[in-house]
């Protein structure tokens, strides 16, 4: 998305005139659209305020205030100030009413990666730059907006919009140096429990590190079987390993991606008979049954409802892989309330992100959300010297549960942008038939974490992501090698043909950008590439 800069006198005349002249309220619209981002500094507001405090019948305040709606304004830390006042003081053309634009210039050079800046001065020059009238940079823009490259998640434009907050949760941390565990971590999860309606959440310090909370929780270790998906990240069947159970994997529903209950249930007759209807790995005869770890696989629950009921059959517990789908529903419940404990991540990248790693576990079962506790912070007992059990260290720390909090405010919304952007790739792409778009069954939601095609074969994928790639628009294969066939679990004994839907998904899907600030020019633009590539 382009960045904009607006000088004082930009936002003075856009007050005084209504948003100013046309050229000026295109470049509000573009913003209201999600096409442009526009920016000002605190101290440019300052300034504006103060010259339309000449017109009796303004209220400068109220008239800015419903500017910044749009405007976003630019981090103004204190280091920029000297910085302009030693400018000032190494230029003698220049003086402290320059002050508010130097300002701007400054912040706007040191946050943005690259931007336009606008004011009635055009021509002027700043330290990296100059000054642009609104037309130019109207005019510039057009050569801009639709050829430029595209992030594959789009975290710079959702940081645009929360900075305020950011800040804000951020500097609270700082000031109270409670770094660990402190009030945001609590506040946090009393956000996320409330969020998906159940009793306890419980934070950590990675999605990966809430799949060993619960695994441990539930005294799950060696000589247990714990039966999940090979499709999906790594992360899944290595904290099964981790606590020293084995995997024992399960082919896919081809539509939904996710854990096939039918072949569950084969699986858990197979290793209870020991038979060979279904593979399992070797040495499977010692195996215990435990559990089921499911995948909510790109923000799509698994069909909890059914392999519950097998899971309860076979007398075992389930655990919800939720790290994509924190947001999704199935049959009106939320992810990570669908099985005994619920998982999530905050990777970056997710539909819930960090600024960095970070996990959640959620229950209704007291006693293990206790433990789990427990088991975060080295196994604590009473106090912070006396312990109940080995435990590991894996606290979620106040820094990112001060920017979860703040992305909480507009996470609602993104959804609902997400489940847009989903529905508007699916009506571009219905009529290319080589392409199989994605689909919810009816009674879910997806979170959409990716939306994700199937091509012919890896042949035609191929095809696609080269003419997406030299219009510089990513793709992402999730996942190339099915889980059974990667080198560090060859040890289970599991061969090529072993679970053929995952095999044969794996070498047809790709992922397109997906993000809540996806705007409709781009998937346009994407989905008249993929047009082109089928029509040849």
């Amino acid at each position: 998305m382009q960045q904009v800069v607006l000088s004082s006198d930009i936002l003075t005349q856009a007050c005084l005139q209504d948003q100013g002249t046309a050229a000026v309220q295109t470049l509000f619209e573009l913003a209201r659209n999600k096409t442009v981002t526009l920016w000002t500094h605190p101290h440019a507001v300052t300034e504006g305020c103060a010259r339309l405090q000449a017109s009796p019948e303004m209220n400068p305040a109220q008239r800015m205030a419903e500017l910044l709606e749009i405007v976003h304004l630019l981090p103004a830390p204190g280091v920029q100030l000297k910085q302009a006042l030693a400018l000032i003081q190494e230029h003698p053309q220049m003086s402290a009413a320059d002050l508010p634009f130097l300002l701007s210039a400054a912040a706007a050079r040191e946050y943005l990666e690259e931007f336009l800046f606008v004011g009635l001065e055009a021509g002027r020059a700043f330290p990296g730059g100059n000054v642009h009238s609104p037309e130019d940079c109207l005019d510039l823009l057009n050569g801009q907006i639709d050829t430029g490259p595209i992030p594959f998640v789009d975290l710079r434009t959702q940081q645009h919009d929360i900075l305020p907050a950011l800040e804000s949760n951020v500097f609270q941390v700082i000031k109270s140096c409670r770094f660990i565990l402190g009030p945001e971590v609590e506040k946090l999860e009393k956000r996320l429990a409330e969020y998906v309606q159940i009793e306890h959440a419980i934070s950590c310090s990675s999605g990966t590190e809430a799949l060993v909370l619960a695994l441990l929780s539930l005294d799950i270790g060696p000589k247990d079987a714990v039966f999940t998906t090979p499709f999906t990240f790594i992360a899944t069947a290595g904290a099964i390993c981790q606590v020293g159970a084995t995997p024992v994997f399960v082919d896919i529903d081809p539509r939904t991606f996710n854990l096939d209950p039918v072949q569950l249930e084969t699986a858990i007759l197979a290793l209870a008979r020991g038979d060979a209807n279904h593979p399992l790995p070797r040495d499977a005869a010692g195996l215990t049954p435990r559990a089921v770890l499911t995948v909510d696989l790109f923000g799509l629950p698994a069909d909890h409802q059914r392999i519950q009921n097998i899971a309860a059959k076979y007398g075992l517990v389930v655990i919800e892989d939720a790290a994509q789908a924190f947001g999704g529903e199935e049959r009106g419940s939320k992810a990570c309330t669908l099985g005994e404990i619920g998982c999530t991540s905050f990777f970056p990248a997710k539909p819930l992100g960090a600024y960095g790693e970070g996990g959640a576990c959620f229950t209704r079962n007291s006693a293990l959300a206790e433990t789990m506790r427990s088991i975060r912070v080295h196994g604590q007992g009473t106090s912070r010297y006396e312990h109940a059990r080995l435990g590991t260290n894996a606290r979620l720390d106040s820094l990112q549960a001060a920017i979860l909090l703040a992305k909480m405010h507009v996470f609602p919304a993104e959804l609902a942008r997400r489940a847009d952007a989903a529905t508007a790739y699916t009506r571009l792409l219905s009529q290319v038939k080589a392409l199989k778009t994605p689909i919810v069954p009816d009674g879910f939601a997806s979170a959409w974490a990716q939306y994700s095609l199937l091509a012919r074969d890896k042949a035609h994928r191929d095809a696609c992501q080269g003419a997406l790639r030299e219009q510089g628009i990513p793709t992402m294969i999730y996942y190339p090698i099915p889980l059974h066939l990667q080198r560090v679990f060859m040890p289970l004994g599991y061969s090529p043909g072993d679970f053929p839907e995952t095999e044969q998904v794996s070498q047809k899907i790709f992922s397109l950008p997906m993000h809540p600030y996806l705007s409709s020019r781009t998937q346009e633009r994407i989905a008249a590439i993929l047009r082109n590539v089928n029509a040849s």
